[in-house]
C-alpha cells in the first residue's frame, strides 16, 4: 500500500510539474509577443500566476484523496 502511495504521489508531482511547464510556456509566449506592451505583457504575467494557483488546487486536491 505504501508503495502504491509513493507511485501516486510521485505521479501527482509529475503531472503538476507538466502543467505549470506548460502555463510558462504559454504565458512566455505571450509575453514575448507583446513585446513593449507593458499591459498585454502584466495580463500574461497574470494568466500565468492563475494557472499555476488552479494546478495547485488540483494537485492539494489529488494528494488529499490519497
Amino acid at each position: 500500500m505504501v508503495v502504491m502511495v509513493n507511485v501516486e504521489k510521485q505521479a501527482i508531482e509529475d503531472a503538476f510539474a507538466a502543467e505549470i511547464g506548460r502555463a510558462y510556456q504559454v504565458m512566455l509566449a505571450a509575453y514575448i509577443a507583446a513585446e513593449g506592451d507593458a499591459k498585454q505583457q502584466d495580463k500574461a504575467a497574470d494568466k500565468f500566476r492563475s494557472l499555476v494557483v488552479l494546478a495547485r488546487e488540483v494537485k492539494g486536491r489529488a494528494e488529499g484523496q490519497l
